[in-house]
């Protein structure tokens, strides 16, 4: 669980780091993996949350199938 204690808190500097830079592709790639870490720990309701969050900054048809 540490592990993804650490994974969670970086990738939250890497989507801090994003947004300020304007960078929305990598914004919903933070997310994506984001949600990746909360669904290894069990944590579907924020996986989802954070999902729902990716499919809402996304603009790429692609992305959102």
């Amino acid at each position: 669980m540490f592990g993804h204690d650490k994974a969670l808190a970086y990738y939250e500097q890497a989507r801090e780091a994003a947004d300020e830079l304007g960078q929305l592709d990598q914004i919903v790639s933070i997310d994506e993996s984001t949600a990746d870490v909360y669904i290894q720990r069990g944590e579907t309701v924020f996986a989802v949350e954070t999902l729902k969050r990716a499919l809402a900054s996304t603009t790429s048809p692609a992305r959102q199938a």
